[in-house]
């Protein structure tokens, strides 16, 4: 007979995959807090535009890394000088 194996009780198992852009994380705490921007019938939707906005967001703020614009203290000015070049 074979185990199936159950996991943590007290640790569910993650319905989503695990997001990264690179080597960054892109966490659940704020894919599920990103989620109340994108509403939609079903959560799994909800979820992928959540999690698609944050990379997109990620992307822009490596981007302006590279550009070394790590001069702008705020990342939405940041995101918004990128988007200007």
């Amino acid at each position: 007979m074979q185990l199936i194996p159950v996991g943590d009780a007290e640790k569910p198992r993650n319905q989503f995959p695990p997001v990264t852009v690179g080597e960054t994380l892109i966490g659940e705490d704020d894919i599920a807090r990103e989620m109340q921007h994108h509403p939609a019938e079903e959560v799994a939707e909800a979820w992928h535009e959540a999690a698609r906005s944050l990379v997109i967001r990620e992307l822009l703020l490596q981007q302006a890394c590279r550009l070394k614009l790590d001069d702008i203290a705020d990342e939405e000015d940041r995101i918004v000088r990128v988007l200007e070049l």
